[in-house]
C-alpha cells in the first residue's frame, strides 16, 4: 500500500519488476507486482543460527522524467 500511495502522489515515477535469479531466488517471493517479499516462515529450514530472519519488502521505482 506504501508503494501505491507513494505512485499516486509522484506520477513522475513508475513500478518496475524486480528480475529475480531463479536458480537461487524463489519466484514464490515476488509478488503479483513484480516486487520482492519475504517472509520468516520461508527461511524456517535455514541451519542453525540463521533461523529467526525477519522477512523483508522490496520494490524498484524507476523516475521517469
Amino acid at each position: 500500500m506504501q508503494v501505491e500511495a507513494f505512485l499516486e502522489s509522484h506520477p513522475d515515477f513508475v513500478r518496475r519488476p524486480i528480475t529475480l535469479d531463479t536458480d537461487t531466488i524463489p519466484m514464490s517471493w515476488r509478488t503479483p507486482a513484480g516486487d520482492l517479499r519475504t517472509l520468516p516462515t520461508q527461511f524456517a529450514d535455514l541451519p542453525e543460527g540463521l533461523q529467526g530472519l525477519d522477512g523483508f519488502f522490496a520494490a524498484s521505482l524507476v523516475k521517469t522524467c
